[in-house]
């Protein structure tokens, strides 16, 4: 059993032993008061008795007679009191035998003092009968007097024996407290010899977990400062990666623009490929047609060659022929004339078809450069298209990766700020742990001196 079950049976019997002492001291000291009462009123019945017979041989008048009667109605409440009980005054109701037959002896022995009494009211001759009366009476309530008398001693008897035996309990019930305190006492010097001890060790436990701590609460003040450099550059980081996503959205929209440039020059040059395809054809016609005016203005010196002999033969003829053939030379001197216009345009329209032959050769040659140019511009064009498609397609690219870099660093920067929170909840734990662990160690402290007032008390 437990030291506080013991103590708390202890305490209990205490408890139990004191009121059942108090309900018995409280019973006997009632019965005994209610016991002197008994013993007074059998005693006033005795004297109120006897003075009523005084009075009643010493006055007969009427007002003696009234007083007498107010003796007689007192007396006979007093006797039933006694018999039956009368809270009016205070009495018990009677539960001994041998008072009970003698107050049965009493009220017979007053009922015959009372006829006597009211007999002498009538005449005086029986005043002799009311003193034998009155003797036998008082015998009879000296017996009754001396019953409770008996009765008195006998519970005054019970109440001292109680007492002892209460005194002997009490003695035994102080041995058994001793006994219990003896044990108890060893115990508790066990117990604080434990006590001690352990608050010897708990202190030095505190001690260490208290410089852990405080290498704890330095360890997370350093990594709340780094944690808050590390979000300060994950917000640096993100505003540069928000700013590099920017920027590689204006390069891929002017990518997109150069990409559309290209295009268009593409389609100009390929139209411009075409056109000067279209003049290349244009001037072999011309150059077709040409030869075809060479061939012609050939034709015409062949013509006026042979116009120019048949002038030449013409004149000699006609300087043949005399008077008659002047005429004639004179149109063959003008024929000559045209043929000779004839083959000077003709041979000037043949200088103008070669310098026009050779510049459309020229030009023949020019356009053909001009179609291998274009197409090469063509070709650099579609490669250039090819390339900043290349480009748009890493743009978007960079674009998308600067975008998830900017959402990782913003998942980032919501997990610092977080691991900033735990941090700094971690670190208010710390303060708190280290004041709690200030507030254990005094509580140590207090116990430790406690333990050893306890062990200079026991």
């Amino acid at each position: 059993m437990s030291i506080v079950r013991q103590l708390k049976g202890v305490a209990i019997a205490l408890a139990g032993f004191a009121a059942l002492n108090a309900g018995m001291v409280f019973f006997q000291v009632n019965r005994m008061t209610s016991d002197g009462r008994v013993v007074n009123f059998a005693g006033i019945v005795r004297g109120a008795s006897q003075k009523l017979v005084k009075l009643a041989i010493a006055d007969s008048t009427q007002t003696g007679i009234i007083t007498q009667r107010e003796q007689i109605e007192r007396i006979d409440g007093i006797v039933r009191g006694l018999i039956d009980g009368d809270p009016t005054l205070q009495l018990p109701k009677a539960t001994n035998p041998e008072f009970i037959a003698q107050m049965r002896g009493v009220e017979q022995q007053w009922s015959e003092l009372k006829f006597t009494i009211k007999a002498l009211w009538q005449s005086p001759h029986h005043q002799d009968t009311l003193v034998q009366t009155s003797e036998t009476f008082w015998q009879q309530t000296n017996a009754a007097v001396f019953a409770a008398e008996a009765v008195a001693s006998r519970n005054v008897l019970t109440l001292k024996i109680l007492q002892v035996l209460l005194f002997i309990f009490n003695l035994l019930l102080l041995v058994g407290i001793w006994w219990l305190a003896h044990r108890v006492t060893s115990q508790l010097q066990s117990n604080i010899q434990i006590i001690a001890a352990s608050t010897s060790e708990i202190s030095v436990a505190i001690e260490q977990q208290d410089r852990t701590i405080s290498q704890q609460a330095t360890f997370v003040q350093q990594t709340t400062l780094t944690m808050d450099e590390l979000n300060t550059s994950c917000r640096q980081s993100a505003e540069q990666a928000q700013a590099a996503a920017d920027q590689a959205h204006q390069v891929l929209r002017l990518t997109e623009e150069g990409n559309q440039t290209v295009t268009q020059n593409i389609e100009a040059v390929v139209a411009q490929q075409e056109t000067v395809a279209a003049i290349a054809k244009q001037i072999l016609q011309l150059s077709r047609q040409t030869s075809q005016i060479g061939n012609i203005s050939a034709l015409v010196s062949d013509l006026a060659n042979q116009t120019n002999m048949l002038a030449l033969n013409a004149t000699v003829e006609a300087v043949r022929a005399g008077e008659g053939g002047k005429g004639f030379a004179v149109v063959a001197a003008e024929i000559r004339k045209l043929a000779d216009q004839s083959k000077t345009s003709a041979n000037k329209i043949n200088a103008l078809v070669s310098k026009i032959q050779t510049e459309i050769h020229s030009t023949v040659i020019a356009a053909d450069e001009g179609t291998k140019t274009m197409a090469a511009a063509a070709n650099i064009a579609r490669i250039t298209a090819d390339v900043l498609s290349g480009v748009t397609e890493a743009t978007n690219a960079v674009v998308s990766n600067n975008q998830q870099i900017l959402h990782n660093l913003q998942q980032q920067t919501v997990a610092t700020q977080q691991v900033m929170s735990t941090i700094n909840t971690l670190n208010a734990v710390a303060q708190e742990t280290v004041h709690g662990i200030g507030q254990t160690r005094i509580g140590t402290q207090q116990l430790n001196q406690v333990a050893q007032q306890l062990r200079a008390i026991v």
